[in-house]
């Protein structure tokens, strides 16, 4: 989008006089206009010019803003003016779009390639659940394919009585959890030891995190969070990313993060559960959240 240029005193007189569909016009001094993209005031009517060369002012748009073209005669006064549109459709000289219907949800956000400000999507909270009793999984269904990347967080707690950390399961799918030998992943997690998991062909997305029940970790929320990238895609496979930590022992303090993908390029994802891996349920209290990103 153009901005509009600019320039102190800029003020002269018409040298002959113009039509209402004029598209050019000479003035008696021309040097202190700008050399293109300004606009002109005479009489009422406001004439956006494209360039000028020396004295003459060419490709020219009448009747800008709102006004009318008109004829104007010899001498008739012509000054640079700044017009309603500059203060009301623009931010410190750049272009701004006025908010559409459904911007509601949107933020103004500065576009540097275009050089303007524009109403940018914010991130929007899908869903969320939180556990009132112990349950054996958390899901989000019907998620809408108009996000680039979900994702979720929130605390966990596992019911699992060995004081050993638990697995997080992350399975996806189309109407229904895809539960086939259809996720490659790589986990890692450290600790007072560091360790290594995953491989091709499994069953499901494991980030090796959680608290149990048993062990210091007793009682204790984990943070976890997964993203999953380019979900509506029906082009090629979907990645991804889970990090969480726990709690197993007097000693063992863990740290997980894993990488991995879906192995379906057909189906948008539209439906993600959260699993314990080796507990059988979440315990009350466990709370995650679902959020689309643009």
């Amino acid at each position: 989008m153009v901005r509009y240029l600019f320039t102190n005193n800029a003020a002269s007189a018409l040298n002959g006089g113009i039509t209402d569909s004029a598209t050019s016009l000479t003035v008696d001094d021309g040097s202190a206009f700008p050399a293109s993209d300004f606009k002109v005031y005479i009489n009422t009517e406001v004439i956006l010019v494209g360039s000028r060369s020396g004295n003459v002012m060419s490709s020219l748009t009448r009747g800008h803003d709102g006004t009318t073209a008109a004829a104007h005669s010899d001498n008739d006064a012509v000054d640079l003016v700044a017009t309603a549109e500059d203060y009301q459709t623009r931010l410190i000289g750049y272009p701004l779009t006025a908010p559409a219907a459904g911007d509601d949800d949107k933020v103004l956000a500065y576009d540097h390639a275009g050089l303007q400000f524009v109403y940018a999507p914010v991130v929007t909270r899908l869903g969320e659940v939180d556990l009132a009793s112990d349950t054996a999984s958390i899901s989000f269904s019907s998620i809408p394919s108009t996000f680039r990347m979900l994702y979720i967080v929130g605390q966990i707690f596992s019911d699992l009585a060995a004081a050993t950390s638990d697995n997080v399961e992350v399975n996806v799918g189309n109407g229904t959890v895809d539960t086939g030998a259809n996720y490659d992943y790589a986990s890692f997690w450290r600790g007072d030891t560091d360790d290594e998991d995953g491989s091709a062909g499994q069953t499901t997305f494991r980030v090796r995190a959680g608290c149990p029940a048993g062990g210091i970790g007793a009682g204790k929320f984990t943070l976890f969070q997964c993203r999953i990238y380019n979900y509506a895609s029906t082009d090629e496979f979907r990645p991804i990313q889970g990090e969480g930590g726990a709690i197993d022992s007097t000693t063992k303090y863990r740290q997980a993060f894993a990488n991995g993908v879906w192995k379906n390029s057909a189906d948008a994802i539209d439906i993600v559960t959260i699993a314990p891996g080796a507990g059988a349920n979440w315990k009350a209290g466990s709370k995650l959240t679902l959020y689309g990103y643009p």
